[in-house]
């Protein structure tokens, strides 16, 4: 017995066939808005909240460079609100880009990596550490 997402019948877990794609699309698309960066923006314009400390974690997400920008600007027009590159896994591309990007930043590059939080929120699976090391 599969689970019918849509047209599309799951035959085993996890997806062995494409159906991973298109499930983070579907979901992507359905909370997308739910935790966009740019809902805690409306938060931090309020005067309320401006004692808030807030960190934007996984600086947006491993491959989502819009929200990455979002966040970057975010960390720079509020004092109070930091992020984090926790989740960003053992892929050394991930630190190249983030260097890049960093780098593009120019003269607030470094008040950007002031408020960077190292973070570990990142699940150790042996298997993976060994296919990386390999």
């Amino acid at each position: 017995m599969g689970v019918n997402t849509q047209n599309y019948q799951l035959k085993s877990f996890p997806p062995t066939d494409g159906l991973t794609s298109f499930l983070e699309d579907l979901l992507d698309k359905k909370y997308r808005d739910f935790a966009s960066p740019a809902k805690w923006a409306k938060v931090l314009q309020q005067k309320q909240y401006e004692a808030l400390r807030l960190n934007l974690a996984h600086f947006g997400g491993v491959e989502r460079e819009d929200w990455r920008d979002q966040v970057a600007e975010l960390v720079l027009k509020y004092a109070n609100v930091y992020t984090d590159i926790s989740y960003q896994g053992v892929d050394q591309k991930i630190y190249g880009k983030l260097k890049l990007f960093l780098d593009s930043k120019g003269t607030e590059r470094l008040r950007l990596m002031e408020k960077i939080i190292f973070g570990s929120d990142f699940m150790i699976n042996p298997d993976f550490i060994h296919e990386v090391r390999e």
